[in-house]
C-alpha cells in the first residue's frame, strides 16, 4: 500500500512540475534576435537586463534593477541594493519608455553616480507556471552621441535591388530566414522544373518527327504538349514567386533593427613592391 502511495505522490509530482515548467503565456511569438547575440554598436552601449517575480510588474523592475547594477560594475561602483530597488520601481511605474535619467548615492561612500541617457530598447516575457520571466534590452550613448537618437527601422530599397537580383535576398537582409529560404527553394524548384520539361518536350518532339509515318508518331507528340503545359505552368509559378518577392521586400515590416557596427564597404591601404608604391582600394559587397 504504501509503495503504491510513493508512485501516485511521484506521478502527480511529475506533472506539477511538467505544468509549472510549461509556457502558458508569451509578448511574442519568436525571442528578439539579441538573445542570440547582443547588438553591437559604435555609439552605444547596450544592456540586457533579467527579472523574474510572480508579478510581471515586479518582474521589470528587477530587469531594470540588473541593467543598473551592470551600469554601476562598469563604472567601478556599488549601488546599495535599496537605492537601485527604488529607481527600477520608480523607472517601471513612471514610463520604461521613456529616457531614464537618474542620479544615485553609492552604498557607504556618500559619493553619487549619474547616469544618462538610458533608454529601452525592446523587451520581451513569458509566464511559466506562476511566475513571469521578464528581458529588456537597454541602450545608452556613449560619449557624444545623441542620447534621444532613434534608430531608423525601415530597409528602404536595399531589399528591393536585392529581392530583384536573388529572389528571397531582400528577406534575408530584413532577416526573414524562412522566407528567404523559402523564396529561394521554390524559384530553384519551378525554374529547374521548367527546364526539364523543355528538356523533355524537346525529346519527344524530335521523336514524333522520326516516328512520323507510323502509329508512335501521335503518341510522341501527345507527351511532347503535356511536357509544354507543365514547362508554361513552372514558368508562371516562377514568375509569380518573383513577383510575390519583389512585393514582400518593400512591404514586409523585416527584423527589429539596433545600431549595429557596419564596417565599411571599402578599403584604402598603401603598398609597396619593385614596381614602387602603390595604393589598394578594395570593395567588399
Amino acid at each position: 500500500m504504501k509503495i503504491k502511495s510513493i508512485i501516485i505522490f511521484v506521478l502527480l509530482f511529475v506533472v506539477f512540475e511538467s505544468f509549472a515548467q510549461e509556457i502558458t503565456e508569451k509578448s511574442s511569438k519568436k525571442k528578439p534576435l539579441w538573445f542570440q547575440e547582443k547588438p553591437q554598436s559604435d555609439d552605444y552601449s547596450y544592456f540586457i537586463g533579467v527579472g523574474e517575480d510572480n508579478s510581471l510588474l515586479k518582474a521589470k523592475a528587477m530587469a531594470v534593477a540588473d541593467v543598473l547594477q551592470q551600469l554601476s560594475n562598469q563604472a567601478g561602483v556599488t549601488i546599495s541594493s535599496e537605492t537601485n530597488t527604488k529607481i527600477s520601481n520608480k523607472t517601471v511605474n513612471e514610463n520604461i519608455n521613456t529616457t531614464i535619467e537618474f542620479e544615485a548615492e553609492i552604498s557607504g561612500t556618500g559619493e553619487k553616480i549619474k547616469i544618462s541617457g538610458l533608454r529601452k530598447e525592446e523587451d520581451y516575457y513569458q509566464r511559466r507556471g506562476t511566475k513571469y520571466e521578464y528581458w529588456v534590452l537597454m541602450r545608452k550613448p556613449k560619449k557624444d552621441a545623441d542620447p534621444i537618437f532613434d534608430i531608423k527601422q525601415s530597409y528602404g530599397a536595399t531589399a528591393l535591388w536585392r529581392s530583384a537580383i536573388l529572389p528571397g535576398w531582400g528577406q534575408m537582409y530584413k532577416k526573414q530566414k524562412i522566407k528567404a529560404y523559402t523564396l529561394i527553394a521554390s524559384e530553384v524548384i519551378l525554374l529547374s522544373g521548367a527546364l526539364i520539361s523543355q528538356n523533355q518536350y524537346d525529346y519527344n518532339y524530335n521523336e514524333a518527327i522520326k516516328n512520323m509515318k507510323n502509329a508512335n508518331y501521335l503518341f510522341y507528340l501527345d507527351k511532347a504538349d503535356t511536357w509544354t503545359s507543365i514547362r508554361n505552368m513552372a514558368f508562371v509559378g516562377a514568375g509569380a514567386f518573383y513577383i510575390y518577392n519583389l512585393i514582400d521586400a518593400v512591404a514586409s515590416k523585416g527584423a527589429k533593427r539596433y545600431a549595429y557596427y557596419k564596417p565599411k564597404n571599402y578599403k584604402i591601404f598603401p603598398n609597396y613592391n619593385k614596381f614602387g608604391y602603390q595604393l589598394t582600394f578594395v570593395l567588399n559587397f
